[in-house]
């Protein structure tokens, strides 16, 4: 039988980018790579949500091209930071969506609405609250 959990519910995530590919395509003149990915959100014992798949980018630096054929590793930050954006952009809603037909919490904070005075909206307002 299912138990309902109790306390406090530890929500973790995690990425891993396991493979990149260059790939082959006859419409660009700048290189393609692929890069498989496994994005996990793990709710303590109740559930794990995975999310796998392989996002497309075109590289169009080719000193960063080099590295990527050469090293298989993302060294250059701001590349980095593109793919799991790319990735957070592409899995955010269907993880969501799972969450919601799973009856499981959000692993982000959803938005929160402040209704008052204009001025004491503006004094108290931060980057996850929306003020009306």
């Amino acid at each position: 039988m299912f138990k309902e959990p109790e306390g406090i519910l530890s929500v973790d995530s995690n990425f891993d980018i396991s493979k990149i590919t260059e790939e082959k395509t006859q419409y660009n003149n700048n290189p393609v790579f692929g890069f498989e990915f496994l994005y996990s959100i793990n709710y303590d014992q109740i559930a794990i949500i995975e999310l796998k798949g392989i996002i497309f980018i075109e590289i169009d630096n080719i000193e960063t091209a080099e590295n990527l054929r050469e090293n298989q590793k993302i060294s250059d930050n701001d590349l980095r930071k593109f793919v799991i954006e790319g990735i957070l952009k592409k899995t955010y809603v269907e993880t969501l969506s799972l969450e919601e037909k799973l009856n499981i919490p959000f692993h982000i904070r959803p938005p929160k609405v402040n209704i008052g005075p204009q001025e004491e909206a503006e004094s108290n307002s931060s980057d996850e609250e929306t003020n009306l």
